[in-house]
């Protein structure tokens, strides 16, 4: 089922149906919308449809009006009202916009190293996480929360770089999934402070203080990786004998010296994740998953 809707969305896409807008902070949301209708609606094989209601309709009566009908189709196979749609393009376009410009910042020219990142946003993370305990207006709570998330969200994306620059790339896929690995846990523990601790106070302080522990993470080395694309080779090549030797391998001189970094002039876009197959299915996937 998943894989006929991607065709459908591929094939869509090669009509030369765009799809610019969305995602575009430039862009007015009434063409937003528009586009992102005509999209959805020509998927549904509805091209015609102003509206994802009316295309919701349209689809309906071609489903009940098929002879010899048994039963009547899920709602879940229908096109979304145009109020549920709307909520929905709203989070895509901002996601979009967030992930377009993350594609266009280069990692390695970025002025403060991995390390620091991760201990400053962890830091303020875990500060405005405990603050809330004492907030009890609105108009505070709204922009402690905002800071929050933008804090928690940089520790992550940080910590994800640095863990697979940690590794080669025959191992970046595995490094990927184990780091998830703790993201799923920590889910799983605040389901459990949630259900043993029913006051929120109390669970938004046990919770948060323990993230304390976690700048430990200031006395762990620099990316390797960093420091070299930063000219710090010295400091690269102690950092590189270290892990080595921790792990019970010899490092020589003569590899030391032939350790660089490579410099990769090709740009990717975005809508190149639309036109492979594998890609579009890998990213449907994390959408529901999201």
């Amino acid at each position: 089922m998943l894989w006929s809707k991607e065709k459908k969305m591929l094939k869509v896409l090669r009509k030369n149906v765009s799809v610019d807008k969305i995602g575009n902070i430039q862009a007015d949301w009434p063409d937003v919308m528009a586009q992102a209708t005509g999209f959805t609606a020509e998927c549904y094989g509805q091209p015609m449809a102003t509206s994802m209601s009316e295309s919701r309709v349209s689809v309906w009566n071609a489903q009940i009006g098929k002879p010899g009908l048994t039963r009547l189709h899920k709602l879940a196979s229908l096109p979304p009202t145009t109020e549920v749609f709307t909520e929905n393009v709203k989070r895509a376009h901002l996601q979009l916009f967030l992930w377009k410009n993350a594609l266009q910042l280069d990692p390695q020219k970025l002025k403060f190293g991995r390390k620091t990142v991760i201990v400053v946003s962890m830091f303020f993370t875990t500060v405005l996480s405990v603050s809330l305990t004492w907030v009890t207006s609105f108009y505070v709570l709204i922009p402690v929360v905002i800071l929050m998330t933008a804090c928690s969200g940089t520790q992550y994306l940080a910590s994800f770089v640095f863990g697979l620059e940690l590794v080669g790339h025959s191992k970046r896929m595995w490094a990927g999934v184990a780091i998830n690995f703790f993201w799923s846990a920590g889910n799983m523990i605040v389901a459990l402070a949630a259900f043993l601790l029913r006051d929120w106070k109390t669970r938004q302080l046990v919770l948060s203080v323990p993230s304390f522990i976690f700048l430990y993470l200031f006395f762990i080395p620099e990316s390797p990786r960093w420091l070299l694309s930063k000219g710090k080779n010295e400091r690269a090549k102690t950092t590189l004998v270290k892990i080595a030797e921790s792990n019970r391998i010899t490092i020589s001189e003569l590899e030391l010296e032939n350790i660089t970094t490579k410099e990769e002039s090709k740009m990717e876009y975005f809508w190149e994740l639309f036109k492979s197959p594998t890609l579009l299915r890998r990213l449907l996937i994390l959408f529901f998953n999201w």
